[in-house]
């Protein structure tokens, strides 16, 4: 899904290999504003594409920001190409958290960014219909605890218990990507050892004082969601089985369908 930002602009090439699972828009930075009454978007594709729709924004975006804000996995563009103005790059200091504030805004034309989280829609399957229920939040140990006390666990208290239960098998990652979990705030401050409000909007393709400070900050975003995973589901796993005397055995995914230090969740 993008932009053409002229008629001398190819974007032929330009759009990086993705995950099977990618379901996340592709945004395309311009290097400078365009003006025109008609566009035409050109498409050459060796296979089916899927367009739903094409949005045109005359605001500055951080060229393929999706990926970079871990909605999805894919490859890097390089170089970057951001329309990134000196007059339209947002400083860091404008950037207010306005949650519960009841004081009037300081005079002037304000973006309001209204944030919110949900369950992001993903079952389990292929199981049962008795089997299925929404994916577990897999960036706190609470998530797939709640899911071994109420299933493995309840197998290996009943006709299991005689050691016919031998091991644990994580099949594929089939449920998109995670980008927040309820207690997010706090564990990128103990991660990154900042705040997360004042980049907030990065996660959304605006460009924060530079666009090298605004790539520094979503790369420390991977960086905490691939810990969180890391350390609270895949930990977690781990810490269930061996308290249980279970083996584990899973298939991939960091690097096949979510951003993730590849070689650090394998140590579980």
């Amino acid at each position: 899904r993008g932009v053409p930002c002229s008629d001398s602009d190819e974007l032929e090439g330009r759009f990086p290999a993705g995950a099977w699972q990618d379901w996340a828009p592709y945004s395309v930075a311009c290097e400078k504003a365009v003006t025109a009454k008609t566009w035409r978007l050109r498409i050459t594709c060796p296979r089916t594409l899927r367009l739903p729709y094409v949005r045109l924004l005359d605001g500055v975006r951080l060229d393929n920001f999706e990926t970079k804000a871990g909605f999805c996995l894919r490859g890097y563009e390089q170089p970057h190409r951001t329309m990134a103005t000196p007059d339209a790059i947002l400083r860091k200091d404008e950037i207010l958290d306005v949650t519960g504030r009841t004081a009037p805004l300081p005079a002037g034309r304000w973006t309001l960014l209204r944030v919110g989280h949900r369950w992001n829609g993903m079952k389990n399957g292929p199981a049962p219909k008795e089997a299925q229920g929404p994916e577990c939040d897999k960036m706190e140990r609470s998530g797939f605890a709640c899911i071994f006390s109420n299933y493995t666990g309840r197998l290996l208290s009943r006709a299991l218990a005689g050691g016919k239960l031998k091991g644990l098998l994580v099949d594929s990652w089939e449920c998109g990507s995670q980008t927040w979990t309820a207690r997010m705030p706090e564990h990128f401050r103990e991660f990154a050892g900042y705040d997360v409000w004042g980049m907030m909007p990065a996660l959304f393709g605006y460009v924060i004082d530079s666009v090298e400070a605004t790539e520094d900050f979503l790369r420390d975003w991977r960086g905490n969601q691939s810990r969180l995973i890391e350390d609270n589901y895949y930990g977690e796993i781990a810490r269930q089985a061996k308290a249980h005397g279970l083996t584990v055995q899973r298939e991939t995914a960091f690097g096949d369908v979510i951003s993730g230090d590849i070689l650090r969740y394998w140590k579980h």
